[in-house]
């Protein structure tokens, strides 16, 4: 558990890279389940909606949000797998575009941020 300075910490820091990255508002805040702290604080700086979607497994598991909404997937520091995994998850499910932004780079696999869309990953 971290302290609240270290969650606005954080959380003002994935602000500021969500700005420099110029990408759409989304329309809610779905974080990676062991990232929920940093992801509501997120979330509650752009007063947007938080909606935990995913099982400690990273399956998806809620019905209520609509095919057309941009979502954020959240996350702190979880394995490239499981953010895959969730992405597949959340994508056969129903956004439109899943737009992942990861507090910690994941250099020796990716080069340039992820962005799943429908169908494709």
């Amino acid at each position: 558990m971290m302290g609240l300075e270290a969650v606005d910490a954080l959380a003002g820091f994935a602000l500021f890279q969500w700005i420099q990255l110029e990408w759409p508002m989304p329309d809610a805040v779905i974080p990676m389940p062991d990232s929920v702290q940093v992801a509501a604080a997120f979330a509650s700086f752009l007063k947007l909606p938080l909606v935990q979607a995913l099982k400690i497994t990273c399956d998806y598991h809620e019905d209520r949000l609509e095919d057309d909404q941009i979502l954020l997937l959240f996350d702190v520091s979880n394995p490239l797998a499981q953010l895959q995994k969730a992405a597949s998850a959340l994508s056969e499910a129903f956004p439109k575009r899943i737009y992942l932004l990861s507090l910690f780079p994941y250099a020796d696999s990716i080069s340039k941020p992820l962005h799943f869309s429908r169908g494709a990953f």
